[in-house]
């Protein structure tokens, strides 16, 4: 089941797993959620919610107006932590979402590759360097 969380902040860094094709404010009213609204900087107006899955992960439904508008996109992108993505991979993830949320895999318009993953750990290391104060091994990101 899914629990709303007022606040919350990424330790690292968030990666997208997956986009839902319904909108934010109908998931939003299934589970009596309440919708923040922001500015992305660059990006335009976003708004969606911070949630705990089923598993315990934390998930950022977030809905792009331009996208919605613009773009065709039917509703929010998942977004989820790094190090989560890095030591589970896409799939778990996207299955644990779809417990979550109730939803099938035909519900979904868009889910990243599994190849995202490598990212993930790649960024998981640059970070735990920075967070050592040891100079980059990889390069840059």
């Amino acid at each position: 089941m899914a629990t709303q969380i007022s606040e919350y902040r990424f330790s690292s860094y968030d990666l997208p797993i997956a986009t839902i094709g319904q909108r934010v404010a109908e998931i939003a009213d299934r589970f009596g959620f309440k919708i923040d609204r922001w500015e992305e900087d660059g990006l335009g107006p976003a708004q969606g919610m911070f949630v705990r899955s089923a598993a315990g992960k934390v998930m950022l439904l977030c809905e792009m107006e331009r996208a919605v508008r613009r773009l065709g996109q039917k509703g929010p992108t998942i977004y989820v932590e790094a190090y989560d993505l890095a030591d589970l991979g896409v799939g778990p993830l996207v299955q644990d979402a779809l417990e979550t949320f109730g939803l099938s895999m035909d519900q979904l318009t868009w889910i990243a590759p599994e190849e995202n993953r490598e990212l993930a750990l790649k960024m998981k290391r640059q970070f735990d360097e920075r967070q050592r104060g040891l100079p980059s091994q990889n390069g840059g990101m």
